[in-house]
């Protein structure tokens, strides 16, 4: 059943038996009743002599249903970096909406010659190609021509693709008469409520052209590397002749069946006068010309594959996007989003680089590097990445799990960050009014005794002996500022000490800290040491609120008396903003800040923990492979970044 005259299938044959024709007659049977049955079903409203039951099914048939308003196409959504450049591309079927305008006339034809040619002439229902597609039927033996319309075709298509279950699927399909009067309903609807040329544009959208090209743009994009207002009289014919059947006439996989197919849409449209006879008498002779291109779907081929999937989680996991898992999945791969995010493609490689050159992907250690860049003053998003491929993590190199980030968005359980947790007691210090010049003993080694937690615990450990990374770092004074320097483990506990350890644990929490496995902070001696494992992301977007309040410090350490007691932490607590780790979408997501809005310095704080070995991650893949975007621009300023390894 090719329709193009050649390896034509015919039902009746010599050869055929008795049952199989037997079947064939009632299927052409059922053919001509239901064909019958719609004509009358057009005809209704003008009997004038009929009952009051035929009065009411033309009433209800004639009667907009109440859900046509709210059938949409699937699009594809794309997230996008800062300057605009592409990230990633989701969709449930690759389609990308065009205006009737942008679609080349050349192709209007070629469609309407073939699919629809009285198209502009008839309503909903074609009663005269419909009685010719059933003569024409009977008397082949088969099924050589349709009677669907172009509306017909695109309501048909319009409830199929709003299917999502496999019994809403076959009803969309089933060859029965409760489904083509549903289809006859809305189309009459269409015809009544938009243009001709409104109900072609959408046709010509939600038409399936085979090998995953849904809708006329991104066949044109996919078949011949061109905008549908660029193809020309055979690129046209080909693309309308593969509507039909579109997998029979898939260019790609039968190459042979759909020049012939194009040559008979060009015959067609020489037929009707819509083509030069010798034009179309050329473009026969060419060869298809294909010029393959693919779209990929998800984050695993994205140049920023960690940072992709940090998005898609954001958006399947946040309410905002839709109440239910399904809903917000359903607007990701159906809703077609336009996403702007915070991401400057420029820091995002030189972030791969030096993760990538600090630790190979495919080192013998096992070992894994994270690093997440976030603006000060912002909390915006610049850079975020792993130094592994996303993928299956059998394969060396390679790993589903984003280490920058949290377990909710990553299923990474984090890292000891180490020395990196140190700035929060020295902020806890600062804000409790000690002057930098303070001195304290710094002993070679130090037993944490008298330390209380938050609920007033002792948490102190008298057979515990803690020292400093390197020799010569003890058995002397250092002050904050030399202290901070040398970066000394035993000064830093005595200060924890001094300021309160729940102090310094509240102090990081108003910072944005927290376990990377979603808990609050464990509180013990050893966590200004950066016991606690939590992700570079949250790391960084802390380290990002020291750079833009240095000045404001600096002007306010002038007015604050060195000998001011300090605070409790009840009093202290909450007195700070937390800078925004999210990179959604929204416009809110990333304008949270830490202090005043104050210009962010030139230049880096770079935070770096040293490798460690944390417990085995769980290892899972990103799941699934519309909101107004926003069209802010991120502004420029510097970042911060934390980077960290781990073993995997």
């Amino acid at each position: 059943m090719t329709g193009s005259g050649r390896g034509r299938r015919r039902w009746l044959s010599a050869t055929t038996t008795r049952a199989e024709k037997a079947r064939a007659v009632r299927g052409l049977a059922s053919l001509g009743g239901l064909a019958g049955l719609l004509v009358a079903l057009m005809l209704i409203p003008t009997a004038c002599t009929a009952g009051v039951g035929a009065r009411d099914a033309a009433r209800w048939f004639q009667t907009p249903p109440d859900d046509l308003e709210g059938l949409g196409v699937p699009q594809r959504s794309t997230i996008l970096a800062a300057d605009g450049s592409k990230i990633a591309t989701f969709f449930y079927q690759n389609r990308v909406n065009v205006d009737l305008d942008d679609i080349a006339p050349i192709v209007r034809k070629a469609v309407v010659a073939i699919e629809d040619s009285r198209f502009y002439e008839h309503g909903a229902l074609d009663t005269e190609g419909t009685m010719r597609a059933l003569v024409t039927n009977l008397t082949s033996g088969g099924v050589e021509q349709g009677g669907s319309g172009i509306t017909q075709q695109y309501v048909k298509n319009l409830l199929l693709v709003q299917a999502e279950s496999d019994a809403e699927r076959q009803a969309a399909t089933e060859v029965t008469v409760a489904r083509k009067i549903r289809e006859l309903r809305y189309a009459v609807a269409l015809e009544e409520k938009l243009s001709k040329d409104e109900i072609l544009r959408r046709y010509l959208n939600i038409a399936y052209f085979g090998d995953g090209a849904y809708g006329i743009e991104a066949a044109s994009r996919h078949y011949f590397s061109k905008h549908a207002s660029e193809l020309d009289l055979s690129e046209a014919a080909m693309l309308a002749g593969v509507v039909r059947y579109p997998h029979a006439y898939n260019p790609v996989a039968n190459a042979e069946l759909a020049r012939e197919r194009r040559d008979v849409v060009l015959d067609r449209m020489t037929e009707l006068g819509w083509a030069d006879p010798e034009k179309a008498a050329k473009a026969k002779e060419r060869p298809l010309d294909l010029d393959l291109e693919d779209v990929d779907n998800g984050c695993v081929s994205s140049g920023a594959p960690f940072f992709c999937d940090y998005v898609q989680r954001e958006i399947l996991t946040d309410k905002a996007f839709g109440e239910t898992a399904k809903e917000r999945e359903r607007l990701l791969k159906r809703g077609g989003l336009t996403i702007r995010t915070t991401l400057d493609p420029k820091a995002q490689r030189a972030a791969q680089r030096a993760v990538e050159k600090f630790v190979p992907p495919k080192n013998d250690a096992h070992l894994a590097a994270a690093e997440a860049m976030v603006e000060p003053g912002t909390g915006r998003i610049k850079a975020m990445a792993v130094g592994r491929e996303m993928g299956d993590g059998t394969e060396r190199g390679k790993t589903w799990i984003n280490f920058a980030v949290d377990a909710s968005h990553g299923s990474s359980i984090g890292m000891q960050a180490g020395s990196t947790f140190k700035p929060f007691t020295l902020a806890a210090a600062l804000d409790e009014g000690m002057p930098f010049g303070t001195r304290i003993m710094a002993p070679r080694s130090y037993t944490p005794t008298g330390f209380r937690d938050c609920d007033g615990k002792n948490v102190g450990d008298p057979s515990a002996h803690l020292r400093n990374s390197a020799d010569g770092e003890g058995g002397r004074e250092f002050s904050l500022v030399t202290g901070t320097r040398h970066s000394v483990n035993t000064f830093f506990l005595k200060l924890e000490k001094e300021v309160g350890l729940c102090d310094t644990v509240e102090m990081a929490e108003e910072l944005g800290m927290k376990q990377a496995n979603g808990k609050p902070l464990e509180q013990y001696p050893s966590f200004t040491l950066g016991s606690n494992p939590v992700s570079p992301l949250r790391l960084a977007a802390a380290y990002a609120a020291f750079a833009p309040a240095a000045s404001t410090a600096s002007r306010s350490r002038s007015r604050r008396s060195p000998t001011r007691p300090a605070r409790s932490s009840k009093s202290r607590r909450r007195t700070a903003g937390r800078p925004s780790t999210r990179a959604s979408p929204t416009p809110s997501a990333t304008s949270s800040r830490a202090c005043s809005p104050t210009a962010p310095p030139p230049g880096w704080a770079s935070a770096v923990p040293p490798p460690v070995r944390p417990a085995p991650s769980t290892t899972s893949p990103p799941p699934g492979s519309p909101a107004t975007p926003p069209t802010w621009r991120p502004p420029s300023g510097s970042a911060t970044r934390a980077a960290a390894t781990t073993t995997r």
